[in-house]
């Protein structure tokens, strides 16, 4: 089985979002990354690789300026809302979410 990093390669994929010029390293195609044997042992799915429409609409609706404003972002695909909202001033919240914090075991959240 090959890791996941073995078959990660990256492209450039320029957008205008919300009047800002983005651009994302992502992969071409993010199925590729679905592992039968990773999703079995913890459900794992790629959702990070996909430039999602919703995360497209949440940044054309975030205000014009956003100084010294806290965000947080939770899971929008490539992070186009947060590259938006850091564009227009917004500050990163540091609060205690992140990978292995705010994410029980697969089996614990089934429960």
């Amino acid at each position: 089985m090959a890791c996941v990093t073995d078959r990660l390669r990256l492209i450039e994929k320029s957008i205008s979002v919300a009047g800002i010029e983005l651009v994302l390293e992502r992969p071409p195609d993010p199925e590729a990354l679905l592992d039968e044997d990773a999703f079995a042992d913890d459900e794992f799915m790629p959702y990070w690789a996909e430039l999602w429409p919703a995360g497209i609409a949440l940044a054309e609706a975030l205000p014009d300026r956003l100084d010294g404003v806290r965000v947080v972002e939770l899971g929008c695909g490539l992070g186009v809302p947060s590259l938006v909202a850091a564009a227009r001033g917004g500050r990163r919240h540091r609060g205690r979410l992140g990978a292995g914090r705010d994410r029980a075991p697969p089996r614990e959240r089934r429960k």
